[in-house]
Parts: structure tokens; C-alpha cells; sequence
């Protein structure tokens, strides 16, 4: 999310047009820090999202669906199961990578290697050990010489198009006089950026929460059924449903390391790159309206590559998923490192490098190869399989904690049955919508699950 570094930036300032008989913002007038702020949320991945919603604020700690049991799932498995773990107390993406050691020969970038992982072994020989450092849309996401409207459910529009006379816009409003309205001035503060995440999540009127209501409505999002169209042949991850005969409830899955590998990478799904997935259809707050206000802005008012970085993120480089919901698009990821050679301080000369995507920086560029892509393969390890609950928590299985699980849960044997069933990119999304807007991941995922049935017979001890 936006920072800032001086005291006079540590504000935000927008004005605020609201209907004084409802209380209720119509529309906010902001420039590009504002902007700024809204767009970030859209990078964030589902990991971090998850960690931010659990802490406390003005609107409290709140969960996300089934994300945070997800996210809890990472925190808590053994590291003898995980290929790698990813920082889940800040960005799933690391901050720190390394390039070659050459790199700081004679003030050049000698070598076009760098890895996430120190002491990697560079083409040339050498190791990469020279850190540097990542950074994503240096240079914000919007212009900085336009004014922009951000309305209640967080459409954004700009300010000056001829489309947006104030007459035209009160009367698409419904308001027939100006003295029913008010202006208000506003400031966000860095404290309060977390509340406006909140209620972009958990609210329909997000900016009427956050400025107007002393505590702000935050629900749960309503999950309705996924209606995405998606070639379903590439992906085939087979699994057992156990299911609760008198109500239809799954209570969990029981599958291979292809269905872990699926649930745990959703964390590094950046936010954007979800709704996009989702055809701009996630039914999570207010998210749809950002989306679809990114969607229709002209690139007149955005930086460079803006849109593609939201909506066609590269997942997880290092991660190797076979079987995996398709990445927006299949365009190789590039990687550039912006050298900059400062002057003489102290005595001595301090040699500043930056890896971005963007491709948007100062100084002299050179494109970079991410050594060993694809190092991992998936999240977790082939030693066994695994047990996924109704919550998405995410747990290693033998015979013995699968029977524990079914004691747990006080069914009685006679009401449960077993299922096996194949998952497709469908449900795969199916499963992902409903991860962030229920409480039951999988039941409501996998509602239409039917017509794939392979087999249906009675619940019996899992073999693991």
C-alpha cells in the first residue's frame, strides 16, 4: 500500500459531496496520491490481504471468508512439508533479491543474472550475492496533473472528461437541487489507509463507511455461483469429497499435493489478478467497482504497463504449477535492473541498483533473467497426502488423524458418504470465488460438482 516519507505527505486530502438527507457520499473529488491508494490494494496478494484484514483498526479485526484459515494453513504446516515458505508476516513476493557480484565492476551491470535466493550460481561462475531491491510502480499508477471522481461503490472517473459535467453527474445521481447536497473536507491518514481497505472488502458503500459512519457496516460478502467460461481441459486434479448425507455439506477433501499446491498458491494470487480471473464478477465489497473503473480508464490518465501488471501479474516465478488455474496471460514475464551511480560521499562511492517489472525508472537500464524459474515444484512436498476442510484449512493426512477428523466433526458414520470427483478450471475458480465469500470453500465451490461424479460409495478409513 501507499507510504509516505514526510510529515506533509503523511495525509491524504480529498473533498467529499454528500446527500444531507441520507448521509450519504455521492461522489469524492482526489488526485493521485488518493488514487494511488485504491489502485495498490489491487497488488496486494491474497496472502497479505488475509494478514491486514486480522489486524485491529477503527473497524476492528475482521476475516475474509476462508482466506485467513487458508493463510493460517501456511503458518502452521511443518516445514517438512513445504517446498518453500512463503513471509506470510508481509508479501508472499520477496523484497531482496541478488545479482552478480561482477555487477559492481567498473560502476557497469557486468552479468544479466538474479535470483530471489543469496548465493545462486551465476552463469559466469560467480555467485549472486550483490542485493538489490524490488519495487512495483515506482512512479504510482496515475498520472499527477489530473483530478479524479471516486464514487461511493469505488468507480473511478476523471475528473475533466466532458462526460462528467457537475449538471450531468447530480442529475445521473437523482439530485434535482444543489441545496440538498454538502461539500466536506477530508483527510486519510496513513492510520486510517487499513480502514479504507476494510471497507472496500466488507462494504457496498465504502466511502460512506469510512468517513461518515462511526462504526462503518463491514458484512460478509454473499457468495453467488461462479459463471466463468474457461477451457476446462487444463486442469484434472482428482479428489474425495466426504460429505454430509443429510444436508449436502462437504466436510472435507481429501487429496493429493496437485490439490494443496492449488489452495496454498491462491495466496499469491495478487488481488487485481483474482477479480480479473473472475471476469470483474468477485462479489467482494466494492472490488468489482474498482476493477471495472480500472478497466474503463483510458491510458491517457496511467502510468506505463499499469493494466497489465494489475490484471496479467506473473504468479509465483519460482513456483512450478502443473496444475494450476491459468495465468491471465501467457506473455513471458520481464525483468530489468535501473543502475544508477551516485557522486562521491564520505570518501567513498555508493552504487545504487533497483530491479523492476515495470521497466519504469532513471539511470541505465538492463534486462535481467530470473535464474532457476520454476525452482520449486509447487508448494508442498510429495510425502504424503492432504486434508482440506470446508474452511480451506489445509493439514497433512494418515489413517489415524482422518478418523480423529470424523470424531471431531460428531457425524455419525451412517450419514456420511465419499465421493470422488475431478476438478476442472470451473470449480477450480468456483472454489476460489467462494473462498472469499463464504465460509464453506468447498460446499459452495463445488455445488455443481455432480455431473463429474466417478464414483459414490460409502465413507471408509483414507489411505494416506
Amino acid at each position: 500500500m501507499a507510504s509516505t516519507t514526510t510529515q506533509k505527505e503523511e495525509q491524504v486530502s480529498l473533498k467529499l459531496v454528500v446527500k444531507k438527507e441520507t448521509d450519504k457520499v455521492l461522489f469524492a473529488e482526489a488526485g493521485k496520491d488518493f488514487i494511488d491508494i485504491l489502485f495498490s490494494f489491487l497488488t496486494l496478494p491474497l496472502g497479505t490481504i488475509a494478514r491486514l484484514v486480522q489486524k485491529d483498526s477503527t473497524t476492528g479485526a475482521v476475516t475474509l471468508g476462508c482466506l485467513n484459515s487458508l493463510y493460517r494453513s501456511v503458518k502452521d504446516l511443518d516445514q517438512h512439508f513445504l517446498t518453500v515458505k512463503p513471509n506470510t508476516d508481509d508479501d508472499i513476493w520477496p523484497k531482496m533479491y541478488f545479482i552478480c557480484a561482477k555487477a559492481s565492476e567498473n560502476g557497469t551491470v557486468a552479468c544479466n543474472q538474479f535470483s530471489a535466493f543469496e548465493n545462486q550460481r551465476c552463469s559466469c561462475g560467480n555467485l549472486l550475492n550483490h542485493p538489490v531491491f524490488m519495487t512495483h510502480f515506482c512512479g504510482g499508477f496515475v498520472k499527477g496533473d489530473v483530478s479524479f471522481l471516486i464514487m461511493d461503490d469505488l468507480t473511478i472517473l476523471p475528473a475533466n472528461s466532458i462526460e462528467q459535467t457537475s449538471f450531468g453527474l447530480l442529475q445521473s445521481l437523482g439530485i434535482k437541487s444543489t441545496s440538498s447536497i454538502k461539500e466536506m473536507a477530508v483527510d486519510v491518514t496513513k492510520e486510517k489507509i487499513l480502514d479504507l481497505l476494510k471497507c472496500s472488502l466488507f462494504s457496498n458503500s465504502t466511502l460512506t463507511d469510512l468517513f461518515l459512519r462511526k462504526e462503518p457496516l463491514l458484512e460478509m460478502p454473499r457468495f453467488f455461483p461462479c459463471d466463468n467460461q474457461h477451457d476446462t481441459s487444463t486442469i484434472a486434479i482428482k479428489v474425495k469429497l466426504v460429505i454430509r448425507k443429510s444436508d449436502g455439506k462437504i466436510l472435507y477433501a481429501h487429496g493429493e499435493k496437485d490439490f494443496a499446491d492449488f489452495l496454498l498458491s491462491l495466496l499469491t494470487f495478487p488481488l487485481g489478478a483474482v477479480v480479473h480471473l473472475l471476469e470483474g464478477n468477485c462479489s467482494v465489497g466494492n472490488l468489482d467497482g474498482l476493477y471495472n473503473g480500472i478497466v474503463n480508464l483510458s491510458a491517457n490518465y496511467l502510468m506505463p504497463y499499469v493494466k497489465r501488471r494489475i490484471f496479467h501479474p506473473h504468479i509465483a516465478p519460482l513456483l512450478n504449477l502443473r496444475k494450476q488455474i491459468p495465468a491471465p496471460t501467457s506473455e513471458a514475464p520481464r525483468y530489468g535492473c535501473y543502475y544508477q551511480r551516485s557522486s562521491f560521499k564520505e570518501s567513498f562511492l555508493h552504487d545504487e541498483y533497483y530491479v523492476t517489472e515495470d521497466l519504469v525508472g532513471t539511470g541505465t537500464y538492463v534486462e535481467l533473467s530470473l535464474v532457476n524459474p520454476g525452482l520449486y515444484e509447487g508448494c508442498v512436498k510429495d510425502v504424503t497426502t492432504y486434508i482440506a476442510t470446508d474452511e480451506l484449512l489445509v493439514t497433512p493426512v494418515s489413517p489415524i488423524s482422518a478418523i480423529s477428523l470424523i470424531d471431531s466433526l460428531g457425524v455419525p458414520m451412517s450419514d456420511l458418504k465419499e465421493m470422488a470427483v475431478t476438478i476442472g478450471v470451473k470449480e477450480c475458480l468456483s472454489i476460489l470465488k467462494a473462498s472469499l465469500t463464504s465460509k464453506s470453500a468447498l460446499t459452495n465451490g463445488l455445488s455443481n460438482v455432480d455431473d463429474q461424479i466417478i464414483c459414490c460409495e460409502p465413507t471408509r478409513p483414507l489411505k494416506s
